[in-house]
C-alpha cells in the first residue's frame, strides 16, 4: 500500500513539473501580461501630497538591469504603521501587442537609506533589495542615463 502511494505521489510530481505547474516568482512583470517590461517610472510624493516625476526611464537595457534585482521578490507585511521613510510610486512600462508601449498603474513603494524597501502589488507587499533603492536613487541624478555607450568612449 505505501508503495503504490509513493509510486502515485512520484508519478504526480513529475507530471505536475513536466505540465509547468511549478510556482513562478513573483515580480512586477505580473502586472505585463504577457509584455515585455521597457522602462521604469518612479514618482516621489511632495510635502503636498502631489506626486513629482524623478525618473522616466526608456532605457530597455537598464531597466531590465533595475528588474534583474526585483527578481524573486520576497512577500512580506506591510511597512509598519510608524514608517518614517518615504513613500513614493513605482510605474512599470510595456509594450502592448499591437507595438504600443503604455505605462501599468503606479505601485506604492516605500524606502529609506540603508534598509530594504517595500512593494505593494497585486497580491500584497513584497520586500524589495536595498540594492534596488541605491540604483534608483543614482538614476535619479542622472535622469539622461543610457546604456548606449558611444564606441568613442568604450575603451575607458
Amino acid at each position: 500500500m505505501n508503495r503504490q502511494l509513493l509510486l502515485l505521489l512520484l508519478i504526480t510530481l513529475v507530471l505536475l513539473n513536466f505540465s509547468g505547474c511549478q510556482p513562478q516568482p513573483v515580480t512586477a512583470e505580473a502586472d505585463a501580461t504577457q509584455a515585455q517590461i521597457v522602462g521604469l517610472e518612479y514618482y516621489a510624493q511632495q510635502g503636498d501630497g502631489d506626486l513629482r516625476q524623478l525618473i522616466n526611464l526608456d532605457d530597455k537595457q537598464l531597466t531590465q538591469r533595475l528588474l534583474a534585482l526585483l527578481e524573486p521578490l520576497a512577500k512580506c507585511e506591510a511597512p509598519p504603521a510608524s514608517w518614517t521613510g518615504a513613500k513614493d510610486f513605482l510605474a512599470f512600462k510595456y509594450v502592448l501587442e499591437e507595438g504600443t508601449v503604455t505605462s501599468s498603474k503606479q505601485y506604492r513603494y516605500c524606502h529609506q537609506p540603508d534598509s530594504p524597501a517595500y512593494l505593494e502589488l497585486e497580491d500584497g507587499w513584497h520586500q524589495v533589495p536595498e540594492e534596488f533603492a541605491a540604483q534608483l536613487a543614482i538614476l535619479s541624478e542622472y535622469p539622461e542615463a543610457t546604456s548606449d555607450v558611444d564606441p568613442a568612449d568604450m575603451a575607458f
